[in-house]
């Protein structure tokens, strides 16, 4: 599949070779993002698990938070105290 999208990619006369070799990295970097994604997904997947739970311990403890209206983006959001 990957050697088919590069294959693709360098075969297409229409675009400037530059443009050509943007495209080509992309692709590249995406295959490679993939690549290690799948190697290290247990390692990414428990890091990710530790953040939430910091987050998770963080929001309970805060004597501060957001109210709706700032999670929503209002423009005059508001503090409020717990």
């Amino acid at each position: 599949m990957t050697e088919l999208l590069v294959k693709t990619l360098e075969t297409r006369t229409e675009i400037s070779k530059e443009e050509r070799s943007k495209e080509t990295r992309a692709v590249r970097r995406k295959i490679a993002c993939r690549k290690y994604y799948e190697r290290h997904k247990e390692e990414l997947r428990a890091k990710a698990r530790e953040r939430a739970a910091r987050y998770i311990r963080s929001e309970k403890s805060s004597p501060i938070s957001f109210n709706d209206d700032f999670v929503a983006g209002h423009k005059n959001a508001a503090w409020r105290v717990r």
